[in-house]
């Protein structure tokens, strides 16, 4: 995956948020048919189960890939940085050569 600019970096974490809500949602809608007797409960925390096991996958693939996305934005960004101190310190001041 090629490095996405911030916005879309921004688009990202807000999808897997919305993801993860979602995948709360049903496990909230689970609750409540099982409490209403609709689903039987031992289905209903098996379904839940594999919502969370769902949930959990999606996570972890999409953090695998922003983390390294992460690391490479902070290794570049850092760069800018020290260029920037440099700048603002201004030009190394010459050392005389010492004879030995």
């Amino acid at each position: 995956m090629a490095a996405p600019d911030v916005t879309q970096k921004t688009e990202v974490y807000e999808t897997l948020s919305g993801i993860n809500l979602a995948f709360g949602a049903v496990v909230d809608h689970l609750t409540t048919m099982r409490q209403s007797g609709i689903l039987r409960s031992h289905y209903a925390r098996v379904l839940q189960g594999l919502t969370h096991e769902l949930r959990a996958e999606i996570n972890v693939a999409t953090l695998e890939t922003l983390s390294r996305i992460e690391e490479q934005d902070w290794t570049r960004y850092g760069k800018v940085r020290i260029k920037w101190e440099k700048y603002l310190r201004g030009p190394e001041p010459k050392r005389k050569k010492t004879s030995r």
